[in-house]
């Protein structure tokens, strides 16, 4: 197996083995830095810590606390957000759940219409799945097992998805413990390291897809920092301009 150069943001350089893993990288570094590492930047483009590195690349260990991690603790709680619906009200279907500024927010399929209150319930059931602590681990499958997978499971809408994707572009399939979801990733390494520093805060209607001929769904917003004190003073940010 040849060797490949890593460059890091310090400029300074090792040669690896190619092939070698976000991962085994950090651990090579440090323990620590292994312990505290989420995913890992190659040539500026962030990647799942237990992917590959192929080739000579500007590398950068990513840490919970580094500005890169914001956008993925938020990718994994609406992907958290999204299975604890699914466990609090089972035959939920799950459609889309993107990052946007400031926090994220997944659509749902349901019969019933969420209450307020519900959201309270989700909240609480979050912090019961990333206690776990699962791995996220990422699978390639072929468009007639995700779409036999999805069709099983009644997720019509992902079925939709699944179709929408180019012909020959990776189809991503995400797992967090039992749950699964079709996804383009990255993610961090586990649950756990989303923390606890999130708020879901409001229900709202949105049509699938935008499209005003298509199904109403419900949609959930919420917001996830790196720490309580940033939660903390994007909330008051929010009382604040509702007073004015």
């Amino acid at each position: 197996m040849s060797e490949i150069t890593l460059t890091f943001p310090d400029g300074a350089e090792r040669n690896c083995l190619q092939g070698i893993s976000g991962k085994a990288l950090a651990e090579s570094i440090s323990k620590s830095l292994a312990k505290k590492a989420v995913a890992i930047s190659l040539d500026g483009v962030v990647c799942d810590l237990a992917d590959e590195i192929k080739a000579d690349a500007a590398v950068k260990i990513i840490t919970r606390t580094d500005p890169e991690a914001l956008e993925l603790i938020r990718h994994d709680a609406a992907h958290v957000m999204a299975e604890a619906v699914q466990e609090l009200w089972p035959g939920t279907q799950v459609t889309i759940g993107p990052v946007i500024e400031n926090g994220f927010y997944y659509d749902f399929a349901k019969d019933e219409p969420f209450k307020p209150e519900d959201l309270q319930r989700i909240e609480k059931k979050m912090h019961e799945i990333i206690q776990r602590n699962a791995p996220f681990t990422k699978e390639f499958w072929s468009r007639d097992k995700a779409k036999k997978q999805f069709k099983n499971n009644g997720e019509e809408f992902k079925i939709e998805l699944v179709d929408a994707i180019p012909e020959g572009e990776d189809l991503k399939i995400y797992k967090q413990g039992d749950w699964l979801d079709l996804c383009r990733g990255p993610h961090m390494a586990s649950t756990g390291q989303i923390g606890k520093s999130f708020k879901l805060q409001s229900i709202a209607g949105a049509y699938w897809r935008g499209d005003s001929n298509n199904p109403m769904l419900q949609r959930i917003y919420g917001t996830a920092w790196a720490s309580d004190k940033e939660l903390k003073a994007y909330l008051l940010q929010l009382e604040e301009a509702e007073k004015r």
